[in-house]
């Protein structure tokens, strides 16, 4: 019966996650800008998504008092190392007015920039790190991300770019693998009891911490955590 539960609460997750991107599509998620005053968190989305999926995280964290903002990268469905430059254009116009009210850099914010990447979106926000010093005091929150490649990828690869870059041992996660060992950033890990998509193989990284989320199973369900889980995750040192 557990098992049965697992797939009809996830099967429910995808079933609003689609409804979200879809209805949310039609709202400029990304107005505001960021704050030197307060933790400043930038939500990614996953592959095949849209920025409407993040909403259910967004509204959680702006009740904790966080700064969010979710930037519209377009369709889930191009090489990584795309979405990280559509992402550095993002952050460089949001940039502006915090330099010029403030006097004050995003690389400055430091710990008061968080990247928070849901499955895919964890690689996007390391790819910025990889290609663009300037944000590597940034920290990033891998969500459900199959850092070491997924399985799944092999299904869709054939019609997506992105795919292509996920799928394990691709030249892509090598070169990021590389990447992480050499420069160590400030990565944490945070997955499901069970995920079909990016299980504990596809996603852990001994050389990094990792938050299990027991109360979750699910990829999609990831989307749905709790606020106290979020707020133990962005409080960790």
């Amino acid at each position: 019966m557990g098992s049965l539960k697992n797939a009809l609460w996830e099967i429910r997750c995808a079933v609003h996650q689609a409804w979200l991107s879809i209805w949310h599509s039609f709202f400029i998620l990304e107005e505001g800008k960021f704050l030197a005053d307060r933790t400043n968190v930038v939500l990614l989305y996953g592959f095949n998504g849209l920025p409407g999926g993040l909403v259910p995280i967004k509204e959680k964290l702006e009740s904790l008092g966080y700064n969010v903002l979710i930037p519209n990268l377009g369709r889930g469905t191009k090489r990584i190392d795309a979405f990280a430059r559509s992402l550095r254009i993002f952050l460089r116009k949001k940039e502006a007015p915090l330099i010029y009210w403030n006097d004050c850099t995003l690389e400055k914010l430091g710990s008061n920039l968080v990247f928070l990447g849901y499955s895919m979106g964890g690689l996007v926000a390391l790819e910025l790190l990889r290609k663009y010093p300037e944000y590597r005091s940034a920290r990033v929150i891998a969500l459900g991300t199959p850092l070491r490649g997924t399985n799944f990828a092999y299904l869709s690869s054939v019609f997506f770019s992105a795919s292509q870059d996920l799928i394990s041992g691709s030249d892509f996660l090598k070169g990021m693998h590389e990447y992480l060992i050499e420069n160590l950033p400030d990565l944490y890990q945070v997955r499901a009891r069970y995920d079909e998509i990016a299980p504990r193989s596809s996603t852990a990284l001994p050389e990094f911490p990792a938050y299990i989320v027991f109360s979750v199973a699910g990829h999609a369900a990831l989307l749905y955590i709790d606020k106290e889980t979020l707020q133990y995750v962005l409080s960790k040192p």
